[in-house]
């Protein structure tokens, strides 16, 4: 599962929370064109990681949008 937000803050276009096997990656993206990743982080469950976005990037809870996995993580 993952989920996809536009973010409110200045360099940032969007973050994307994707699960994985070792817990649920924080993916920001600097534009709409980008398809990988500027930064990643990696939380251990979808409360830190929305947690994390909010405090970070000014996610609220209600702006999140579930999208397909995107994949970047299980590549790298």
């Amino acid at each position: 599962m993952a989920l996809m937000a536009t973010v409110p803050c200045e360099g940032i276009d969007r973050v994307v929370l994707e699960e994985a096997r070792e817990g649920v990656y924080i993916l920001a993206f600097r534009s709409a064109e980008d398809r990988l990743p500027y930064r990643d982080w990696l939380q251990d469950s979808w409360e830190n990681a929305k947690l994390h976005a909010l405090e970070d990037f000014g996610v609220a809870e209600d702006a999140w949008q579930e999208i397909p996995d995107t994949g970047i993580m299980s590549s790298a």
